[in-house]
C-alpha cells in the first residue's frame, strides 16, 4: 500500500497528554505503514554564567535527563514492537528542535499532544504545540489530552 504518509514525527515529554499523542501516532503509522519517529527534547536549564558551579551542575542534570529520555523511549519501543520505529533525543528549545527534526527528516506529519489550555494560563505558559503549528512546513495533528 502506497501512502502519502511515509514519515510521522511524534514528540513527547512523557506526560499523560503527550502519551495520548504517541498512541495516536502509532495507530496512524501502522495504518499507513509509515516510519514513526519518537522525539524527546531536553530543554536547557537556565543558569547564571557567573556561577560556574551552577553551570556545571546544570550540564550534569541535562546529561542525566538526556539519558533518562533515551531509556524511556527504548521502553516505549520495546512495548510497542513496531519495526518502523526510530528514536531521537536532542537538546534545545522544544518547538525549535521539533521543527528542525521535521525538516531534516522530511516529515509528512507531526502528531503532538496538547493540554488544550486557554485564557490566561495559555497566555502565560505559551504552547509548544501552537508554535509548531504556526511554523511547521508540514501538517500538524494535535491530540487533546
Amino acid at each position: 500500500m502506497s501512502s502519502f504518509l511515509q514519515k510521522i514525527l511524534a514528540p513527547t515529554d512523557f506526560s499523560e497528554t503527550s502519551q495520548k499523542g504517541l498512541e495516536y501516532a502509532l495507530k496512524m503509522a501502522k495504518f499507513h505503514e509509515a516510519e514513526l519517529i519518537l522525539l524527546y527534547v531536553v530543554e536547557p536549564l537556565v543558569t547564571n554564567p557567573l556561577m560556574g558551579h551552577a553551570v556545571q551542575m546544570a550540564a550534569e542534570i541535562e546529561a542525566e535527563m538526556e539519558e533518562q529520555g533515551k531509556i524511556k523511549l527504548e521502553e516505549v519501543s520495546k512495548e510497542w514492537n513496531y519495526d518502523k520505529l526510530r528514536l531521537i533525543v536532542r537538546r534545545g528549545s522544544s518547538y525549535q528542535v521539533i521543527l528542525d527534526v521535521a525538516q531534516e527528516e522530511n516529515i509528512d506529519l507531526i502528531v503532538i499532544g496538547t493540554h488544550g489550555r486557554s485564557g490566561i494560563s495559555h497566555f502565560l505558559l505559551g504552547s509548544t504545540a501552537e508554535k509548531v503549528i504556526r511554523k511547521a512546513n508540514c501538517p500538524v495533528l494535535t491530540i487533546r489530552g
